[in-house]
């Protein structure tokens, strides 16, 4: 159902972004998500924080739909602050790529893709509350905004929402896997790991863990994308009793 955005994104938009990276299948899972949401009638905003020059971002936007916001939260201009180490050479990165990234809404948001020049830390515990759909945390890869960014998403998720956690199980980000863990052993009562693919986690609402797992399961299978990377299955072949819904 999201033939025609996504054929844009992925003939005009996509080979347009030559900076950051994505894996090259992730959009699959992206779309999965998407149907299964469809087909549920699960509705709400999309969120990405940690935008850099909106690689995923557009791609998650090619779910958006009527009456939805696409939001896209970033330091921007003030990222001379963050502690991400760059590649490219001091304040002319800082300094070009927000330019480029509002340039490229402009262009292609529709006027549905909102910017929000903000710290992760500083989103406030109720924003959005219970108004958003899919949760992309790709930001400062630190554990407290790792954490605190899987905080926001729980308090922002409707039932059956999708989060996606960039650099789980990336050895050179670990303050992200620290985050992770914290979380889950600590604060989440809600949020339970279906599925680790190209270097991202996804999570969604314990009530609808076995669905969408189900369903990315058939879907995954039929596209050959392997299984054994859906995480509840994983923890279930290990003998671990997983916390759901007792399917």
């Amino acid at each position: 159902m999201f033939e025609v955005r996504f054929n844009r994104w992925r003939d005009e938009i996509n080979p347009t972004i030559k900076d950051g990276w994505m894996g090259d299948r992730i959009w699959e899972v992206v779309l999965a998500v998407g149907d299964f949401q469809a087909a549920h009638g699960v509705t709400g905003d999309i969120v990405e924080v940690g935008v850099y020059y909106g690689k995923f971002l557009f791609l998650l936007d090619v779910l958006r739909g009527e009456g939805e916001t696409t939001w896209g939260v970033d330091l921007f201009e003030d990222h001379i602050h963050n502690v991400r180490q760059w590649p490219q050479s001091g304040v002319a990165e800082h300094t070009y790529y927000p330019a480029r990234v509002r340039r490229d809404v402009d262009t292609w948001g529709q006027g549905g893709i909102q910017l929000l020049r903000m710290d992760s830390l500083a989103l406030p515990r109720d924003w959005l509350k219970d108004r958003v759909r899919l949760f992309s945390i790709d930001g400062n890869p630190s554990a407290a905004h790792t954490f605190m960014g899987l905080v926001s998403a729980t308090e922002a998720l409707v039932d059956g929402g999708v989060v996606a956690q960039d650099d789980y199980l990336n050895p050179g980000q670990p303050g992200v896997q620290v985050g992770v863990e914290r979380f889950l052993g600590g604060y989440n009562s809600r949020l339970a790991p279906v599925l680790y693919f190209q270097n991202k986690l996804f999570l969604t609402t314990q009530s609808s863990h076995w669905e969408v797992m189900d369903y990315l399961r058939l879907h995954l299978t039929a596209a050959d994308l392997h299984d054994d990377k859906l995480c509840g299955w994983a923890y279930l072949r290990s003998g671990i009793e997983y916390v759901g819904d007792g399917h």
